[in-house]
């Protein structure tokens, strides 16, 4: 018998096996809304002013501990300027299809991240609007992802929790011929990206964590561009959903697209 039968066979077995399967089409994700409140300076009569963020994830299919997802999100950056309060400045859009697999504590998340990044009160720089796409995978305890963040806190109250979670995660920027499938006016090769997470505790159903964020990306120059930020959270504990205050602060920031060194942000944000 042939290879390709083989494999075949192997296939229709693996999938006629009885198993834990199931189509969920369960979605949960994130709204948020944050004014910059320190380290604002007007430059070239726009300033940061306020940051919207919007993120759905979407659980597709589960086989065992195997899930299929997608997420859809997008990023609104706000201006203020001499003559209005609001001058919508940037918006950013992500499409990330992806899998990942859990045990009992940790997850491995893989996806291909599309970004684009288009500017609305200001001229188009390098030529156009500004793509990409990339070959993510990464690996975490369970608490470092907003999907299993509630869960952290179910069955807490009035306790010091006193513990962490971390995430990490790579990826490599796809280039060749002029596509969509490509990249568009940005030179990044690869991307190192990482998240730990402090759960201080719960209080009267308000919970507090804190949470280091670093993002690294390498280059066609082999220059580096990186950003670190600190985000202090306390949240409204609900039945289902969460609803709470944030203040970030951005440490430091190279970055050429999007960067908010010196900026500190105090919003609202919903999980669900």
């Amino acid at each position: 018998m042939s290879d390709k039968r083989v494999l075949f066979f192997a296939v229709i077995l693996l999938f006629s096996l009885p198993c834990e399967a199931e189509l969920l089409m369960d979605t949960h994700g994130m709204v948020s809304f944050a004014p910059y409140v320190q380290g604002i300076d007007k430059t070239m009569g726009l300033y940061p002013g306020y940051r919207a963020e919007f993120t759905a994830n979407v659980d597709f299919y589960r086989r065992h501990n195997l899930f299929i997802t997608g997420l859809v999100g997008n990023t609104t950056m706000i201006s203020r300027s001499e003559s209005s309060i609001f001058t919508l400045d940037k918006i950013r859009y992500t499409v990330s299809p992806a899998f990942r697999y859990e045990t009992k504590r940790w997850l491995v998340r893989g996806a291909f991240n599309h970004e684009s990044v288009y500017s609305i009160s200001q001229s188009e720089k390098m030529g156009g609007a500004f793509w990409q796409n990339s070959i993510r995978l990464g690996a975490g305890s369970k608490g470092a992802y907003y999907l299993y963040l509630r869960d952290e806190y179910k069955n807490a109250n009035n306790v010091f929790l006193n513990t962490w979670d971390a995430q990490i995660n790579g990826g490599v920027f796809l280039h060749g011929s002029r596509s969509v499938w490509s990249a568009q006016n940005q030179n990044y090769r690869y991307e190192l990206f990482s998240l730990v997470r402090y759960h201080v505790g719960v209080f009267n159903n308000w919970v507090y964590f804190a949470t280091l964020r670093q993002h690294l990306w390498r280059n066609a120059d082999r220059s580096l561009e990186h950003k670190l930020q600190l985000t202090i959270n306390a949240f409204r504990k609900g039945a289902v959903n969460f609803f709470g205050l944030f203040y970030t602060f951005t440490m430091y920031d190279t970055t050429v697209e999007d960067n908010e060194k010196g900026l500190g942000a105090l919003g609202l944000r919903v999980l669900f």
